[in-house]
């Protein structure tokens, strides 16, 4: 349905302010005999439109940027890239990002990475600079410094104690 995204029981205070406001200034609009009226109209009521819909527009965004992360985590990747991706700022990316994942941008394409290699880690003899490279970090000690700020452990360590795990079992 069209009306899935209404933001109703979301508009806050100074939306409604600015919603009002918008109102206003269409009807005192349609009073007057100004030159390009219909485009002057439209753009009122596509900003309203906007307004009372914005929280979808924003949530497609952040699936989106989401799903770019996914796919081309294995590549350099920038905050200027993604707020490309998202077509807004990335000062209004930063703030759109951290609410609809709880995380930074940087924090999201960390853990990404992690669990990519968490399992090559698990699952390959691969060496750390070949993992690093496989999963976009710019070198393995940059790679080994998040992997165990993030787990307390280093990925050589969590390696050795997958495999002791595994040869118990």
């Amino acid at each position: 349905p069209l009306f899935k995204s209404f933001k109703r029981d979301v508009l806050v205070q100074q939306d409604v302010k600015h919603f009002v406001n918008l109102w206003e200034n269409l009807f005192m609009l349609a009073e007057t005999n100004s030159l390009f009226i219909d485009m002057k109209m439209a753009s009122i009521i596509n900003n309203m439109f906007s307004l009372v819909f914005e929280e979808e527009t924003h949530d497609n965004r952040m699936n989106k940027t989401e799903e770019f992360i996914r796919q081309n985590f294995d590549k350099k990747i920038t905050i200027d890239d993604m707020a490309k991706v998202a077509c807004i700022s990335k000062y209004h990316f930063s703030r759109l990002f951290h609410k609809a994942t709880g995380a930074t941008f940087l924090q999201y394409l960390y853990n990404v990475r992690l669990v990519n290699v968490h399992s090559l880690l698990a699952e390959t003899n691969l060496n750390l600079n070949e993992i690093a490279i496989r999963t976009g970090f710019s070198s393995s000690a940059h790679l080994s410094r998040i992997f165990k700020q993030v787990y307390n452990v280093s990925p050589q360590k969590f390696r050795r104690m997958l495999k002791e795990k595994s040869k118990k079992q």
